[in-house]
């Protein structure tokens, strides 16, 4: 009887241990859990810091994310970038079936973190983003305003339906023609708003003009909320965006402004072809060939493309030349470099930077003669030009 009468004594005791085990256990389990989702999710944010859109990469950054949700499903911002990971999947997939099936499963993932984080505006706001670049026009302005509404001072919100309006006027139209500017400048002239040019012209029965209004709008609002913030990434963002919108409405020195406040050097090139000066366009253009190699790989298509309109228009521009003369140079192509550096002394006899490449070229290729002809031509031209002297003296040791 006196054992029995322990037991039940000890009853409460050991129902409190077995509580305390069991929470334990289970607070493990979770932990353990949520540990390996963040281990698969921080996995995959190493990844994507990798700017590299390889298709393989791609597809283990969806693994990694898969992963991550499969052992934390009601992790928000992993099913975000899920969904995400499938919109950019749509780039590379061929087939229209393939591309149906990624849009809609990438749809699935952002419903999926709308139902675990439906008060948090900045989602509303990114999936009404990518829908409405993606043909639901009428539902992604619905979801922006419903983003707004819940998160009415947030300038992150504001801006990106400002930026949607502008990527979607631009993806509807070729909002670098110059010969559309042009167009807009004769309508300018009889008396008509520039952004009056766009009443006509629709996206889903909304005006451009409406979309183009609403992006200022947007814009105003957005840097009224960061006014109080220096954020370098905001501004470049800002600027490039507002940059855009000035270019869609042909106010060319409004652009240019927002895109050298963005440090964007290509788009003001793209600027100045517009306005037609192209000698402008090619000096811009000179300082991306000679700056940074990311730069120059990065603008090298865009670049080239200038250039050759430029020569195209105008055959006897020898800067523009030069400057192709120094990207085949970059590119180690000798052959097709010395075919542009001859037409430039062709066009500009005194040109001595193109004489010095000249010299450059026939030195590497063996051709000694050659080079010291061009070496004694930039001497001619300035006699005391130092790299020239130096590489004429090194030459002339070189040939006894």
């Amino acid at each position: 009887m006196r054992i029995i009468k322990l037991r039940v004594n000890q009853l409460p005791e050991f129902l409190v241990i077995s509580s305390i085990l069991i929470v334990s256990i289970f607070l493990f389990i979770t932990f353990f859990k949520e540990y390996n989702a963040h281990k698969h999710h921080v996995e995959y944010q190493k990844i994507s810091s990798n700017n590299i859109r390889d298709r393989l990469i791609h597809e283990k950054q969806i693994y990694l994310l898969k992963k991550s949700v499969a052992i934390s499903p009601t992790n928000s911002d992993a099913l975000f970038e899920l969904g995400k990971s499938y919109i950019d999947k749509m780039s590379y997939v061929k087939s229209n079936e393939e591309k149906y099936k990624s849009y809609n499963t990438a749809k699935d993932f952002f419903l999926k973190a709308l139902v675990y984080k439906p008060t948090d505006g900045k989602h509303w706001a990114r999936y009404a983003w990518h829908i409405g670049l993606n043909g639901e026009t009428n539902e992604a302005i619905e979801y922006f305003k419903k983003a707004i509404f819940l998160q009415e001072s947030d300038p992150f919100v504001h801006s990106l339906y400002a930026r949607w309006c502008v990527n979607l006027v631009k993806s509807k139209i070729d909002f670098l023609d110059p010969a559309r500017c042009e167009e807009m400048n004769r309508n300018n002239q009889k008396g008509n708003n520039t952004i009056q040019y766009y009443d006509r012209k629709f996206i889903n029965d909304i005006s451009i003009t409406a979309f183009l209004e609403k992006a200022q709008i947007e814009w105003d609002k957005a840097i009224s909320f960061k006014a109080t913030v220096n954020d370098a990434t905001f501004n470049i963002i800002k600027h490039n965006s507002l940059g855009d919108l000035e270019l869609i409405k042909c106010n060319i020195n409004n652009a240019i402004g927002n895109y050298n406040a963005a440090g964007n050097k290509i788009m003001i090139a793209k600027c100045y072809y517009i306005k037609g000066n192209y000698n402008e366009t090619v000096n811009i253009l000179n300082g991306i060939i000679n700056g940074s190699s990311a730069n120059f790989g990065k603008y090298l298509p865009e670049t080239r493309n200038l250039l050759n309109n430029i020569i195209k228009k105008d055959a006897n521009n020898y800067r523009a030349l030069y400057c192709s003369g120094k990207i085949y140079n970059k590119l180690k192509q000798p052959r097709l470099a010395l075919l542009d550096f001859k037409t430039v002394v062709k066009i500009d006899p005194k040109h001595i930077d193109t004489h010095l490449e000249l010299a450059k070229i026939y030195r590497s290729n063996g051709q000694s003669d050659l080079a010291m002809e061009e070496y004694e031509t930039v001497i001619s031209l300035n006699p005391n030009h130092k790299e020239a002297l130096d590489l004429l003296s090194e030459a002339l040791r070189n040939s006894d």
